[in-house]
């Protein structure tokens, strides 16, 4: 009986962990700032949200384009998808649209 309490009390531990680290993104720690077509570069966001339909030429990650390798290439986002770094977000160039980073 012991071991069971321990384990629902880890796994318990486990969860409100993630929801902490998802909570703190879903309110971003630097607050917010808005972007229209053009590079942004030197910037530490941890997520985008699309404004107006919005199309990427460059997404840096941790200072790294990530553009083809998360499948961005050519893709117009529509109003209101949610871009997560995974890491900060280092600096992008729109080619349309805007976005409000967090």
């Amino acid at each position: 009986m012991g071991m069971e309490n321990n384990d629902l009390l880890r796994e318990q531990n486990k969860r409100l962990r993630r929801i902490q680290d998802s909570t703190s993104l879903t309110a971003g720690t630097s607050g917010f700032k808005y972007y229209g077509t053009g590079t942004v570069s030197n910037v530490k966001h941890e997520a985008l949200v699309v404004q107006d339909a919005a199309e990427f030429s460059t997404f840096f990650v941790n200072g790294i384009d990530v553009l083809a390798a998360r499948g961005m290439t050519g893709i117009t986002f529509p109003t209101g998808t949610f871009l997560p770094g995974g890491q900060d977000i280092t600096g992008f160039t729109l080619t349309s649209g805007s976005v409000i980073a967090y």
